[in-house]
């Protein structure tokens, strides 16, 4: 059967951008520093202004502004849907001259939650980016569709280094954006199910916010109520969304921070305590001291590769070696030591 269009059947165009840029950021002042919040609405409202053109001109893409999950205390600028895949979009309005010189951006450290840009090779305030994190638990909720983020540097004299993104996360400047979009593919539609379900969850900027006061944490605004799920008055062909609650995946609990010095000092001491075991089996006279050095060398290598967030398996081959050498040396004349009194005749 062949549906018709909506202008034909004297209905209005289907809505296809939702929210208000900037929403979650309206009335932030109490929990956030106004400049800030002002700096941020600010971006947002410029990446709308960009997105919005093209989402004007594109029929198969939606918007849906200043999107927060339930059970996330934290927002997203932009969610978009283009060409079959889901873009959590985030403006970045960091300065883009020094003095008369255009500022280079660029990502120094990248792990499952964080991403640690540089200025000009140097860090900076406001560098860390928690698009990995976002993009796991928005990941959970979206279930069967792609999903990637999208980091735009809204000042028009900021640049971007080739090496800032990645497969998961794309780094684009405010010149690179409109460009960018134009290039996406048609893709599937978005069921009508989806959009009301997405619609439901943009901030809306004349409700109460469940965010703490600045008083000492006493006191709590009135909660914003759940938004109703959606439901459909006939079957359709397609997967309803998910209804499992959202969980904060493990990967969003806090790490301790890792540096390169960390690491090769890890590596240095499983190298050593490693070197000390296989030794342990060549040098007889000092055996005994090179495998005790090499079971202690493994123990603390084994903990700084554990704070590091490595598998430690240098530290695992040393104590490997050096434990075997110790049941192969030490244990026989153990025993025998321990059985000769009881067989020497009394």
């Amino acid at each position: 059967m062949t549906s018709i269009p909506r202008a034909q059947q004297g209905l209005p165009p289907r809505p296809r951008i939702f929210g208000t840029p900037g929403a979650a950021l309206i009335g932030a002042g109490r929990s956030l520093n106004a400049q800030r919040a002002h700096q941020g609405r600010l971006g947002e409202e410029r990446l709308s202004g960009l997105t919005r053109a093209i989402v004007d001109e594109s029929p198969g893409m939606f918007l849906f502004h200043s999107m927060k999950l339930p059970s996330e205390t934290g927002d997203i600028d932009q969610l978009l849907y283009a060409g079959g895949t889901f873009y959590l979009m985030d403006a970045k309005l960091w300065k883009g001259f020094d003095d008369e010189r255009r500022v280079t951006y660029d990502v120094a450290m990248r792990d499952s939650e964080t991403l640690v840009f540089v200025r000009d090779g140097e860090p900076f305030a406001g560098g860390d980016v928690k698009s990995p994190r976002q993009l796991t638990t928005w990941r959970r909720y979206l279930t069967e569709h792609p999903v990637r983020a999208v980091v735009v540097l809204m000042d028009p004299g900021a640049q971007v280094e080739t090496t800032a993104s990645s497969p998961d996360v794309l780094v684009l400047t405010a010149l690179q954006l409109q460009a960018w979009l134009r290039s996406l593919p048609e893709g599937q539609p978005l069921h009508d199910v989806w959009v009301r379900e997405l619609a439901g969850l943009a901030v809306d900027p004349t409700k109460p916010s469940t965010r703490p006061v600045s008083n000492g944490g006493n006191r709590r605004r009135s909660a914003k109520p759940a938004a109703p799920r959606p439901v459909a008055s006939t079957p359709v062909p397609v997967l309803r969304p998910t209804s499992r609650p959202v969980r904060r995946p493990t990967s969003s609990r806090r790490r301790p921070r890792r540096t390169p010095a960390d690491r090769r000092l890890a590596g240095w001491v499983a190298t050593l305590a490693l070197a000390c075991a296989v030794l342990a089996w060549v040098v007889t006279p000092a055996a005994n001291v090179l495998a005790s050095a090499a079971v202690a060398g493994g123990l603390w290598s084994y903990a700084l590769a554990a704070g590091a967030g490595l598998s430690g398996l240098g530290a695992r081959l040393a104590l490997g070696t050096a434990g075997m050498f110790l049941v192969v040396h030490l244990l026989p004349p153990l025993i025998t030591s321990a059985l000769t009194p009881a067989l020497t005749p009394g």
